[in-house]
């Protein structure tokens, strides 16, 4: 029997959330292919798609590059496709993500 509040992760919307840190960042895949040491860009069209999830390390670059949590990258099943943006109110001396607002986005 299937737990029903067992989290599920949205390809579909994950893609998409990539795609955004990315497009904010002005990342293209060309550079995120280089960063990231891969042979190819398929594997990132593919996360980008929403037919599958970037594995552990390259989340875990991912999220570094992009200045974001993981979870941050990560959309769950019923949720939108979100950002963090740094709060222009707040120092950059503070801990980690303490000066970031929660901005969601409708997904398409």
């Amino acid at each position: 029997m299937a737990n029903s509040g067992y989290p599920k992760i949205n390809l579909r919307k994950t893609g998409m959330q990539i795609k955004l840190f990315m497009q904010v960042e002005n990342l293209s895949v060309k550079e995120l292919q280089n960063h990231l040491g891969l042979c190819a860009p398929q594997a990132i069209y593919k996360w980008l798609r929403g037919e599958n999830l970037p594995s552990v390390d390259n989340l875990f670059a991912l999220s570094k590059l992009l200045g974001v949590p993981i979870d941050a990258l990560l959309v769950e099943e019923g949720q939108n496709v979100s950002m963090f943006y740094p709060s222009p109110h707040k120092s950059h001396t503070q801990k980690p993500f303490v000066s970031y607002h929660f901005l969601n986005l409708k997904a398409a």
